[in-house]
């Protein structure tokens, strides 16, 4: 995980999209008027004295842990779906992973759309399997008929809108009311609209997962992810 998680900038809200795509995640004011926040480049975080090492909430620990860098890109993801916060992560699959792995445990059952980026299937039946996590595919144009699938147990509704690669369009306001109702979470991909065509988390859905290696990075020289938490 490349940060823990981190609120929304919230003085862009009252700006429309186009401005917030431009100026999301960037404080020139902090860096001597420079446009990009620079890249920090560390591993070790030196401390200004012990009270600050030993302060549970002091912000940089370790560079896996978060930088300037990741803390301006994470609060734009947020800010450009919605959310309250997000976690950026190493790869899109990592995000998925993190996203399932911070709400199911064992002996739980998910619902799982059928049309979700093949390795995610991988994970569900090489990881979640061995968890003793009971995984369900579901027609992903099931809409709030979802609810005859769900049992006692199922903790997790995932979405994946459009489907990867055969574009089902998911009924998710149908599927959120039903998971509302039951309090399950729900997760959704949300790679395909890239944060713009769709904001998931205006319907309701918990979590909104993006592959960042796609759109966001837009010329496939990086490999990374976020999480997007609703309100």
């Amino acid at each position: 995980m490349i940060g823990s998680l981190l609120l929304t900038d919230t003085k862009n809200q009252k700006h429309g999209l186009n401005t917030k795509l431009v100026h999301a995640g960037r404080a020139p004011e902090k860096y001597y008027g420079i446009v990009n926040p620079p890249v920090a480049r560390t591993s070790t975080i030196i401390y200004p004295d012990i009270a600050s090492y030993e302060d549970p909430n002091y912000r940089y620990r370790y560079g896996r842990l978060g930088n300037p860098m990741s803390d301006a890109f994470e609060r734009a993801m947020a800010e450009l779906e919605g959310g309250c916060a997000s976690v950026g992560t190493q790869t899109g699959l990592a995000a998925i992973t993190t996203a399932i792995l911070s709400v199911v445990k064992s002996g739980d059952h998910v619902l799982m759309a059928d049309t979700v980026y093949p390795p995610l299937r991988g994970f569900c039946k090489n990881v979640l399997g061995r968890m003793n996590v009971e995984v369900k595919y579901y027609e992903p144009c099931i809409g709030d008929g979802i609810e005859a699938l769900v049992q006692d147990n199922t903790s997790l509704i995932y979405m994946e809108s459009p489907g990867s690669g055969t574009f089902e369009v998911q009924d998710v306001p149908g599927i959120v009311s039903v998971a509302k109702s039951k309090q399950i979470v729900t997760a959704i991909d949300n790679t395909w609209s890239a944060g713009i065509l769709f904001h998931p988390l205006s319907h309701g859905v918990d979590l909104s997962i993006q592959s960042c290696t796609k759109y966001v990075g837009g010329h496939s020289d990086i490999n990374l992810g976020v999480i997007i938490c609703g309100n």
